[in-house]
């Protein structure tokens, strides 16, 4: 009974603690784009505020003011249509990642886990509890991660 309550501790906590980083990691990737996407659409509406201002400034009215303001109504929607689009990406890049991303990672990473620190024993019938080296944890540690981070196994983000 011992024996089996330490594999499931030893594998709920290691599956948890790599599930944390790369879901921390990977929606902290998705914000900085997102923020990135943002801060280009307001920076390209400065640019058109700036230049339609400019042109007001300098009084330049003629008759092609009509066509001008088509192109502004054109520009305008072009940007509604671009925004859209962006939000929808968006918002089925997180609903994937927080539907069927983190799952599907959760399972890999647990598999992961549990090949790995198979070996390990909570018990010793020498000692009466079992011991890892600091060099044998970082070496199941970076067996993980390369079972993880390999680039077939990565299609929880659907690259």
């Amino acid at each position: 009974k011992q024996e089996q309550l330490w594999k499931e501790i030893k594998i709920q906590s290691m599956t948890r603690m790599f599930c944390s980083v790369y879901v921390h990691t990977v929606l902290y990737l998705l914000l900085i784009v997102q923020i990135h996407l943002l801060g280009g659409h307001i920076f390209r509406d400065n640019l058109d505020a700036n230049d339609k201002g400019k042109a007001e400034d300098n009084d330049y009215h003629d008759d092609n003011d009509n066509n001008d303001n088509n192109n502004n109504n054109d520009k305008e929607n072009g940007n509604n249509m671009d925004i859209s689009v962006h939000k929808a990406v968006l918002m089925k890049t997180y609903e994937y990642f927080f539907d069927k991303g983190i799952v599907t990672l959760l399972e890999k990473v647990k598999a992961a886990v549990e090949e790995e620190t198979q070996s390990w024993v909570a018990i010793s019938s020498e000692s009466g509890l079992g011991t890892i080296s600091f060099d044998k944890f970082m070496l199941t540690i970076n067996n993980i991660r390369g079972f993880v981070e390999r680039d077939d196994i990565f299609i929880f983000l659907d690259i």
